[in-house]
């Protein structure tokens, strides 16, 4: 499938089955493409796609946020002739979908969101800074990985 330009930003998207869009996101195209895509392909015009900075799509520069990400899905749906579908997602894609309803309301025909919640985004990121300020003074300067260090499970 091809690689849209989504307002700027090359995105690359897979495409199966004809009819009503439908059209599931997570982080990246992937997942979706084991078990749901080979079902969904039969009844709906099944689409993924892998999210700014994943898989084989683009990572601009600087910081990207939820309503970037939404901003992108409307450019793919543009780019591809779909003036309304079904969204859905999972996890951060779940998040997606929510505030695309909100800024395209009328691009969509249902949603499904799972796995996910309004603050999700907020809270993730609060959590990560709050674990790395207090790895600072363990790890010093860098955040680092000691598996390698490992020499195998503990006994």
């Amino acid at each position: 499938m091809p690689r849209i330009d989504a307002d700027g930003v090359e995105l690359f998207c897979e495409s199966l089955g004809e009819g009503t869009p439908l059209i599931l996101q997570g982080h990246d195209h992937t997942p979706w493409l084991f078990f749901q895509a080979p079902v969904f392909s039969q009844s709906y015009r099944f689409i993924t796609f892998d999210r700014r900075g994943t898989g084989r799509s683009a990572s601009p520069a600087g910081e990207w946020s939820v309503a970037d990400f939404a901003r992108d899905l409307r450019a793919l749906m543009d780019a591809l002739g779909i003036d309304k579908a079904i969204v859905g997602g999972s996890s951060l894609g779940g998040m997606v979908t929510a505030q695309f309803a909100v800024d395209y309301p009328d691009r969509l025909l249902a949603m499904v969101v799972g796995h996910t919640g309004p603050y999700l985004w907020d809270l993730a990121r609060a959590w990560v800074e709050q674990l790395m300020q207090g790895a600072q003074p363990t790890l010093g300067a860098q955040p680092r990985s000691f598996a390698w260090e490992s020499e195998g499970p503990p006994t």
